[in-house]
């Protein structure tokens, strides 16, 4: 500082010094012409200019010194030597001193005003920048706030934002896409017209308690969409503090879950259904062992009448009948249900498939009192169909009218064609179909809540059954009920068969126990049940057959190799070694004769067929087989009959 300041003196009084040397320079030029006249005049304008660019001091040095040279060069002599020298030097003094005093009060107000102006021109700078400054900021802020919103209008999901009284600030372009509403409309407290006015006051107060409590909130709601539809949404939201912890807002999405609540319910449904399904299979399973202990127990007493020993072996039979339907149905359901479900079409007469279904279901009918009538066709009309298939879906339909048909009912079965369909109606005055169920009456394990003979209520799986067995043979199937106490009705509309032969090859009626003279075979039964394996060499003994038993792999092997069987009755899964590879064994004998290999197992999917044909069996059997098949499966060899058909 000091050095600055020393430079801005030197030159103060060199500028000075500069003027008063040029006046002296002038007036010397001028001498000729003045003489002694004016000596000072010049001195007057280097005073001016000394005061104007340096200060009082610079152009009080010039007065000083001016005046000195001004009266040696151009008076002679010193300014002192007379009164009137001493008068005149003060008059000098004083008219310097006034020329300094203005300049020099000239020199501040110029000075004050170039400060204020150099003042002026910062202030000028500063705002200039501030203003540069505040709308780069705003630029910045103004496409941060676009990128977000862009960002914030390609999420597929509803975003808010609120302030701290809860007035909605911002929303992105879903909202307007799900609701319709523009984005004006819904600011503030706009949003809240498209909550459900069941819903609103719930939303309202969970909104307010999480905004009491400065913490996130969920809530699940209505709102309506833009197609009038009321929609289930998700809301979530997450307070915005202030640094001291001060409520600013609130941040938050809505996302529509309709689908996943929809999804949500048929699983809990689902899973309901299930549970009631368990429940109702252990019902039905329980039901028919009840009386075949009961008939056991008959059976075992030594003073019980031939009449009633009758009766309890005809009651085991209906019973034991009864669950093989049963988990035939299972069966069948899994099959459809994996897409393995095979038909053995053939032209076939209607009204035959619907005389074999009334036969089946007339002791059922009979016994719940109802009067069935039914109305063929005069002529026969056939269609390609799988007759034993066709015949389970007019059984189902009417067991089911016999179930769901209060004792002394009417059910009737009309067949009529109709061009090239054939339609099939069957009508009950039964408990009806409530309206809420009759889309679903089709559907596994659906059932109406309360049947006419609640022990009679089945397991949900009859009609499903009968719909894909439909649907498989070409046809349609549907359910018509004027409601609860009104009846049902079920059509069945199929495929006529254009240009039918005619005819069709006569069923051999079912043979009894008692048959032909027949050629007496030896026979391996092997079953690790040992009372399936004695009750089936029993029966083949008393049909007049050499019958030996085996319960493991091992045991098979041995005797099938000791005895020389005929036929071998096998189960598949067998400890020790299973059936497959007991088969196996078996066919590679290298000595002995070949039996013929029947598997007859639990396992009675299209895959268990396969690998019995690959291991070598000649037939499939699925427990429990009906004992008479089994019989002409045995004497007759290859009867094509439902599930003896040749093994793959």
């Amino acid at each position: 500082m000091w050095g600055v300041n020393t430079h801005s003196g030197l030159r103060r009084y060199g500028v000075a010094l500069a003027a008063l040397a040029v006046a002296v320079g002038l007036r010397l030029g001028v001498a000729p012409f003045l003489e002694g006249a004016y000596p000072h005049a010049l001195t007057f304008a280097a005073v001016a200019i000394a005061v104007w660019h340096g200060g009082a001091g610079p152009a009080a040095m010039v007065a000083v010194v001016g005046y000195f040279l001004g009266h040696v060069l151009f008076v002679g002599g010193l300014p002192f030597g007379s009164v009137a020298d001493l008068v005149g030097s003060c008059l000098y003094g004083l008219s310097f001193a006034a020329v300094i005093g203005c300049g020099a009060a000239v020199r501040r107000a110029r000075d004050r005003a170039e400060a204020r102006a150099q003042s002026s021109r910062e202030q000028q700078r500063d705002l200039e920048r501030e203003t540069e400054v505040r709308s780069a900021s705003e630029r910045a802020t103004h496409e941060r706030y676009e990128r977000i919103r862009n960002l914030a209008d390609g999420v597929p999901a509803l975003l808010w934002a609120s302030d701290a009284d809860g007035a909605c600030t911002f929303v992105n372009r879903e909202w307007h896409a799900f609701t319709g509403l523009e984005r004006e409309a819904l600011l503030g407290e706009g949003w809240t017209s498209a909550i459900h006015p069941d819903d609103r006051p719930h939303v309202e107060e969970m909104l307010a308690d999480a905004a009491a409590h400065r913490r996130d909130f969920t809530v699940f709601y209505r709102m309506r969409h833009h197609d009038g539809t009321w929609r289930w949404v998700i809301h979530r939201g997450r307070p915005l503090l202030r640094r001291h912890g001060e409520l600013a807002g609130y941040l938050g999405s809505l996302m529509d879950i309709t689908e996943e609540k929809a999804a949500q319910e048929a699983l809990r449904e689902a899973d309901r259904r299930k549970d009631e399904f368990i429940a109702t299979l252990a019902h039905e399973l329980r039901n028919p062992l009840a009386p075949i202990r009961n008939a056991v127990q008959i059976l075992h007493l030594e003073n019980a009448p031939e009449s009633m020993r009758e009766n309890a072996r005809d009651m085991i039979d209906r019973q034991v009948r009864h669950l093989a339907r049963l988990v035939d149905d299972l069966l069948d359901i899994s099959r459809i249900t994996l897409g393995r479900l095979l038909l053995q079409t053939e032209e076939t007469n209607l009204a035959d498939v619907i005389r074999s279904a009334v036969e089946a279901s007339r002791p059922l009918i009979d016994a719940s009192g109802h009067t069935l009538s039914v109305a063929l066709p005069t002529e026969p009309v056939f269609v390609d169909a799988d007759p034993t298939r066709l015949a389970q879906v007019f059984v189902n339909l009417l067991n089911n009218a016999a179930k769901y048909t209060p004792p002394g009912g009417n059910i009737s079965l009309l067949a009529a064609r109709e061009g090239d369909t054939i339609v099939a109606r069957v009508k009950d005055t039964g408990i009806g179909i409530p309206p809420d169920v009759l889309p679903r009456v089709f559907d596994t394990f659906t059932r109406v809540d309360h049947a006419a003979d609640p022990s009679r209520a089945g397991l949900g799986i009859g009609l499903s059954l009968a719909r894909h067995l439909v649907e498989l043979h070409g046809g349609q199937i549907e359910a018509c009920s004027d409601g609860p106490g009104h009846g049902s009705e079920f059509l069945v509309r199929l495929p006529v068969c254009v240009g039918a032969a005619g005819t069709q090859a006569s069923r051999e009626p079912a043979h009894g126990w008692e048959t032909a003279e027949h050629r007496a075979l030896r026979i391996l039964v092997v079953d690790d049940n040992v009372d399936a394996a004695e009750s089936i060499s029993q029966l083949l003994r008393v049909a007049g057959h050499e019958t030996h038993v085996a319960h493991d792999g091992l045991q098979a092997i041995e005797a099938s190799a000791r005895l020389d069987p005929d036929i071998v009755i096998l189960d598949i899964g067998l400890p020790s070694v299973d059936g497959y590879e007991v088969a196996r064994a078996i066919r590679g004998r290298g000595n002995g004769g070949h039996p013929r290999l029947i598997a007859l197992t639990g396992w009675g999917q299209d895959e268990d067929k396969r690998l019995a044909a690959e291991a070598g069996f000649d037939r499939h059997l699925t427990k429990p087989v009906d004992p008479v098949l089994l019989r002409k499966i045995v004497e007759q060899g290859d009867v094509a009959a439902g599930d003896g058909a040749p093994a793959g």
